[in-house]
């Protein structure tokens, strides 16, 4: 039916502790993560205030993003596809490391794989505008990482006014 998604690093196919499984279709899983869960709740008080008081901090923190991260990695395959993006990418997913011996972990969220080497794309939807302490934090995090990537782009949304800029350049690791 292809209802769940198998979903696991670009880089790291084998390990399966990285290894993330999803419902693939939006609304299903809004079902199966709020409605399901407060079937009682809804009843009682309603829709407006049982989404206050069970959703609304879950979703705006959790579910948007991710939900912007998958419409994110889209939109890169829509480009890709119709040669906007160059050099085309071949590979796309997420990327994590574990450094256990400095105590470091990190993950990105939709990394490309081209001739030139890695594209991370920080993807943020927030209910505020990214700051420069944000960006050089991001930046930071890029260049600690084992990856070493050609590009680092940042794919945002700000919530609270529908304001989307794709993509924010984070700055070129040389």
């Amino acid at each position: 039916m292809g209802l769940i998604e198998k979903r696991a690093p670009s880089t790291m196919k084998g390990n399966k502790r990285r290894t993330l499984y999803g419902i693939i279709d939006p609304l299903s899983s809004y079902y199966y993560r709020f409605v399901e869960r407060y079937p009682d709740s809804i009843f009682l008080m309603g829709e407006e205030t049982a989404f206050k008081i069970f959703v609304e901090e879950e979703f705006e923190t959790h579910f948007v993003p991710n939900a912007f991260e998958e419409i994110s990695r889209q939109f890169l395959i829509r480009l890709n596809r119709s040669g906007r993006i160059l050099p085309p990418f071949f590979k796309i997913g997420r990327y994590s490391y574990d450094l256990p011996r400095e105590h470091r972990n990190g993950e990105f969220d939709v990394v490309t794989l081209d001739e030139q080497g890695y594209t991370c794309y920080d993807v943020k939807f927030r209910n505020r505008k990214l700051t420069q302490v944000d960006v050089d934090n991001e930046i930071k995090q890029v260049i600690e990482s084992p990856l070493s990537p050609a590009h680092v782009l940042g794919l945002s949304a700000v919530a609270a006014s529908v304001e989307l800029s794709l993509p924010i350049i984070l700055g070129y690791i040389a």
